[in-house]
């Protein structure tokens, strides 16, 4: 069977507006076309990001937290 790429995730839901230094949760998950174990990167857009998430099995949800330095968006 031809290897496929994971499909993209669904971008992380949770609180789009959040207090500087509180953490917050946040839940994605994607699928792969062949079922293989899925790793994760989150660029979190405030210049920093998650490193490496993973291994996770197709399908499933994950929750990943994150403190804001800034307030705001």
């Amino acid at each position: 069977m031809f290897n496929s790429e994971p499909n993209i995730p669904d971008i992380p839901s949770g609180s789009i507006y959040g207090k500087a230094g509180m953490e917050y949760s946040y839940v994605t998950s994607s699928t792969d076309p062949n079922e293989d174990d899925i790793y994760y990167l989150i660029d979190w857009g405030d210049g920093t990001d998650t490193g490496w998430l993973g291994s996770y099995t197709s399908g499933e949800s994950i929750c990943i937290n994150h403190t804001w330095n800034n307030e705001g968006l």
